[in-house]
C-alpha cells in the first residue's frame, strides 16, 4: 500500500510547502510507485473567506501576487513534478475562477476541475 503524505492545506495563510522540503527518498519512492503525478490545487473563497489581491501578509505569499494564482511554493512543486514524472495531472479544487496560465505548460498533461463539494460531498 502506498503511503500518502500531506504537506499543507492551501488557503490564505496556509500554503503548500516548497518542493525543496521533500526528501529525495520520498520523491524516489513516489516515482517507483507510479510515473503519474496528481497535483491538487485548492482555493477556498466566498462568504467569510477573503480572496486577497495581495498575499504579502500571508505565509508563503508575495507582494503583487493574488490568491487566485499559484504562489512560488506551488510553482516549485509543479516544476519538481514535471521534472520527475512522465505524466502530470492537475486537479483544481476551487469554486472560484483562477489564473490558469500554468496549465498551458507542455509538461502538464491533463487538468480536471473538481470544485468544492462542501461538507456532504455530491449527495
Amino acid at each position: 500500500m502506498a503511503e500518502v503524505h500531506q504537506i499543507a492545506l492551501p488557503g490564505p495563510g496556509e500554503y503548500e510547502n516548497p518542493a525543496s522540503d521533500l526528501s529525495a527518498d520520498l520523491i524516489s519512492g513516489a516515482k517507483s510507485f507510479s510515473d503519474v503525478a496528481v497535483y491538487v490545487i485548492s482555493r477556498v473563497g466566498g462568504e467569510g473567506d477573503d480572496l486577497p489581491l495581495d498575499t504579502s501578509d500571508y505565509y508563503g505569499g508575495e507582494a503583487g501576487r493574488h490568491y487566485l494564482e499559484l504562489n512560488a511554493a506551488e510553482e516549485s512543486m509543479l516544476s519538481m513534478l514535471e521534472e520527475n514524472f512522465g505524466t502530470v495531472v492537475v486537479v483544481l479544487n476551487s469554486t472560484n475562477a483562477m489564473e490558469l496560465g500554468f496549465l498551458e505548460d507542455e509538461n502538464v498533461d491533463a487538468a480536471l476541475w473538481s470544485e468544492c463539494y462542501g461538507s456532504v460531498g455530491t449527495i
